[in-house]
C-alpha cells in the first residue's frame, strides 16, 4: 500500500472514530440532561409549578398534573436511554419532548413570561429569552442527529 493510500485510510479511520465519540457523548448527554432535569424538578418543583401558572389557559388540577407527570417522563427516557432498552422509540420521545421545549420555550418569550421556568428546580436559573431559545435548539438539534445517526445504523 501506497503512502497516500494509507493516509486517506488513517484519515477515514479517525473520522469514523470521532463520529462514534461523537455520537456516544451526544447520545449519554442527552439522557443526562432528562434525568438530572426530572429529579431537579421533583426535588424542588415551586419553579415549575409558579411558571404553569403564570399561563392563562391552564388552571391549577391541569398544572400539578403536569408538574407531576412531567419529571417522571424525563426520568423514564433518560433511564431508557442509560440502559439501552427502547433505544429507537426512546430517541424520537425525547426528540418530540425537546421540540415540545423548544416551543414553549418561545412561547414563554414572546408573551414575556419573567420567571425562571423550573426546568431545572431553583438548581440552575433557567430564565425565559433567547438563551433558553437556544438551549432549546441545541437539544433539538443533538436528539435529532441522535434519531438520524440511530437509524441508518441500524438499517444497513
Amino acid at each position: 500500500m501506497d503512502g497516500v493510500a494509507h493516509r486517506t485510510m488513517t484519515i477515514a479511520g479517525w473520522g469514523s472514530i470521532l463520529r462514534q465519540y461523537l455520537y456516544i457523548t451526544s447520545y449519554y448527554f442527552i439522557a443526562i440532561v432528562l434525568l438530572a432535569a426530572g429529579v431537579l424538578k421533583i426535588y424542588d418543583p415551586a419553579p415549575m409549578l409558579g411558571t404553569l401558572e403564570m399561563i392563562q389557559f391552564l388552571n391549577n388540577p391541569l398544572s400539578v398534573l403536569i408538574a407531576t407527570i412531567l419529571p417522571v417522563i424525563e426520568i423514564a427516557l433518560g433511564i431508557l436511554l442509560l440502559t439501552g432498552k427502547k433505544m429507537r422509540i426512546s430517541l424520537i420521545a425525547a426528540t418530540g419532548l425537546f421540540w415540545f421545549f423548544f416551543g414553549f420555550s418561545v412561547y414563554g418569550y414572546a408573551v414575556g413570561l419573567d420567571a425562571n421556568c423550573g426546568c431545572y428546580g431553583n438548581v440552575i436559573a433557567s430564565d425565559f429569552g433567547v438563551g433558553m431559545i437556544l438551549r432549546n435548539v441545541l437539544f433539538v438539534a443533538i436528539a435529532s442527529m441522535l434519531v438520524i445517526a440511530h437509524k441508518k445504523n441500524n438499517h444497513k
